[in-house]
């Protein structure tokens, strides 16, 4: 699915999506996942605290299950053919320079940084990753050490056919994907 843009950006932007639609038979290798942690893993933040968590689960196993019952009603019906849920989680205070621990104001920034240079590299690689807010946070906070707050679910996988998804679904997988325009989103001062 190639989308427009109003300037010229890189494919690998344009072209990402957040498909409902995955592949059950083809599972995400071992490889294919270690790259998408390592993209997370190189990504900015502020001071270089790297302050990103995550839980991996794959499908059939336990880990999954408890992070599909977490999530919202309108997101577990086409989750579960995902092969992967990943937890995205910030670390929200860190010691500074002086020992001292401090609110690291940037987690969440950080945090969703490093989640979309592993979307990058999972698109580079033929992958779909659908980001989510829809999911019980207090359920997984309880899983958190001190000072980590869950920020987003995604799903990580290759796409399907759609046979899965409901009708419903399906419209909104074939709706072209739209964008405000850049002049919406800035403030002047």
């Amino acid at each position: 699915m190639t989308t427009q843009s109003q300037n010229d950006i890189l494919d690998l932007m344009r072209n990402r999506h957040s498909g409902r639609s995955y592949d059950p038979t083809r599972p995400v290798s071992a490889d294919d996942l270690a790259a998408l942690l390592e993209a997370a893993r190189w990504a900015p933040s502020g001071g270089n605290g790297q302050p990103w968590r995550f839980i991996v689960a794959r499908n059939g196993t336990p880990e999954f299950a408890k992070l599909h019952d977490i999530l919202s009603a309108g997101n577990k019906d086409w989750t579960a053919h995902a092969p992967l849920l990943l937890l995205v989680a910030a670390e929200v205070k860190r010691i500074n320079t002086k020992g001292e621990l401090n609110e690291n104001r940037t987690a969440f920034f950080d945090a969703g940084l490093a989640g979309f240079a592993l979307n990058i590299e999972a698109v580079r690689r033929g992958l779909m990753v659908h980001f989510m807010g829809g999911f019980d946070v207090a359920a997984a906070q309880a899983w958190m050490p001190e000072y980590v707050v869950p920020v987003c679910m995604l799903t990580i996988g290759y796409e399907g056919d759609g046979s899965l998804l409901t009708e419903a679904q399906r419209e909104r997988e074939r709706a072209p994907r739209t964008r405000k325009p850049v002049d919406s989103l800035l403030i002047h001062i």
